[in-house]
């Protein structure tokens, strides 16, 4: 788990290919699918500015994930 500059909680979701981000204002939930249905992230960082990098255990890489876009 991470927060982003805004202070949104960033989280892995281990069993399935996603990684979520809470609204800590609102609590809502918002899910990422990840392009490759294999990924399995596990633990995640947050650079300043708010690309999230994670590993993707199942596959043995490293992942990118820019909230701003979805990509």
């Amino acid at each position: 788990m991470a927060f982003d500059s805004t202070g949104n909680l960033f989280v892995v979701q281990f069993g399935v290919n996603k990684v979520a981000k809470v609204d800590t204002k609102t609590l809502e939930i918002r899910e990422y699918t990840l392009p490759d249905p294999a990924s399995r992230p596990r633990r995640l960082t947050i650079t300043s500015d708010d690309i999230i990098w994670y590993a993707d255990y199942s596959r043995g890489y490293l992942g990118r994930l820019d909230p701003a876009t979805g990509r």
